[in-house]
């Protein structure tokens, strides 16, 4: 069961908002982190029509909803 407030509790977003974006391999998970002390929140996602460029975002606020508290 997913527990979204122990989540809340434990995450310090003054320290980092990485969340998973993907998978590289078998056990190596590709975070993003759009802390300004990380990769920083500027960014660009391109691609062709239906590649998918709405639904990466759309699953990366998705990702940093249930990770990290809206305060």
């Amino acid at each position: 069961e997913l527990d979204i407030k122990h989540r809340w509790q434990v995450n310090e977003t003054f320290k980092t908002m990485a969340v998973p974006l993907g998978v590289r391999g078998k056990d190596d998970i590709l975070n993003l982190n759009l802390h300004e002390k990380a990769h920083g929140p500027h960014g660009l996602i391109a691609g062709t029509t239906g590649s998918g460029k709405s639904e990466i975002i759309q699953s990366y606020i998705l990702s940093l909803a249930v990770n990290f508290h809206p305060h």
